[in-house]
């Protein structure tokens, strides 16, 4: 909102209480928390030889001037402590203008001397201070007959709008899965992706670019990822998805619900596409496993051979067996039925 804090200004040993100032039902809210102080004027020539009454109006936008009291026994060169607090309001942009008067019959204006006038648009925000210039048009010189010093402030208040994708369900052993989320703030900080509460991937993102995590590789069973993203200010926001893998059809049970490794499910890209983990199915580890143990008993035979051709000449038979794909069991070649649990060779 537009206020003032209520504060008091000092010149030599008077006190006064500055004026509030008001929120414009016409001002939006938006991204900044926007403060701007008026902390002190400086006379630097007014129009009397002598010493002067000086009072200060402020305006925010459009809306309506509010005006100090009025500061007697200024001299040239006297600085006014202010500390006027004339914006504090959220937004993203503001106007300004401070006009310094010298007072010859109370706040009359058609009576009084117009020393000097300060106005600027802020657009968008920032964190600045310093000395402005008050210039004086009349005569057409604009010649400088006052300062004022302002101290303005731009917090961000407002938090990363961020998307909410929808929950994924896919069949184990599948490749290709995968989430994408995307942030858009004007000061983009840092992300954190977790896993059923644990961290899989940090980083920074860029505001519109979609931040994308491979979920590939999970066992069957259901997962919740949640991504936190912030700006620079620390404000956040945070979205969750549920995965759930489900058993490929004719799979046996038990053989497709181990649980994942760590780092399995988490490789995350920012605006691109990472490569998808390789996933194993129960079918091509139990093959690999036959292949190794036909390997095996075939190296023992021909170690068998070779052993007796260094001894005595004699006939050597060599049996080949064939291995149950079911149970493991050998049988020897040419029976159409595993010896150990009846299943067709």
């Amino acid at each position: 909102m537009i206020c003032a804090i209520l504060a008091t200004a000092t010149v030599a040993t008077s006190s006064t209480t500055l004026p509030e100032i008001h929120k414009s039902a016409l001002v939006p809210a938006d991204d900044y928390q926007v403060t701007v102080v008026i902390t002190k004027a400086k006379i630097i020539e007014d129009r009397d030889f002598g010493s002067a009454e000086i009072y200060l109006k402020a305006r925010i936008d459009s809306g309506s001037y509010l005006t100090t009291p009025i500061y007697a026994d200024i001299n040239d060169g006297d600085t006014i402590q202010l500390d006027w607090t004339v914006l504090d309001d959220v937004r993203s942009s503001f106007s300004i203008r401070i006009e310094i008067w010298e007072s010859d019959d109370g706040y009359n204006e058609a009576s009084n001397d117009f020393l000097g006038y300060v106005s600027y648009t802020r657009n968008p925000v920032r964190n600045v201070e310093g000395w402005y210039d008050a210039q004086d048009p009349v005569g057409g010189n604009y010649q400088v007959q006052a300062q004022v010093y302002i101290k303005e402030t731009a917090v961000d208040v407002t938090g990363p709008e961020l998307n909410s994708p929808a929950d994924v369900q896919y069949t184990f052993g599948t490749v290709g899965n995968s989430i994408s989320w995307t942030a858009t703030d004007d000061n983009p900080g840092t992300y954190e992706i977790t896993r059923d509460g644990s961290t899989i991937d940090t980083g920074s993102w860029k505001s519109g670019s979609p931040i994308t995590v491979s979920i590939d590789g999970l066992a069957v069973g259901s997962y919740v990822y949640v991504i936190t993203v912030r700006d620079d200010a620390g404000n956040e926001a945070r979205d969750s998805v549920t995965v759930t893998v489900i058993e490929a059809e004719g799979a046996a049970p038990g053989t497709t619900t181990a649980a994942p490794s760590p780092g399995t499910g988490g490789s995350t890209t920012i605006d691109g596409t990472a490569d998808a983990p390789l996933a194993l199915t129960t079918t091509s580890l139990f093959t690999a496993l036959l292949f190794v143990v036909g390997l095996l008993g075939l190296g023992a035979v021909l170690a068998r051979r070779n052993r007796h051709a260094e001894g005595a000449p004699h006939e050597f038979a060599a049996k080949v067996l064939i291995i149950c794909p079911y149970c493991g069991n050998k049988t020897e070649q040419g029976k159409t039925k595993c010896e150990h649990c009846g299943a067709t060779l």
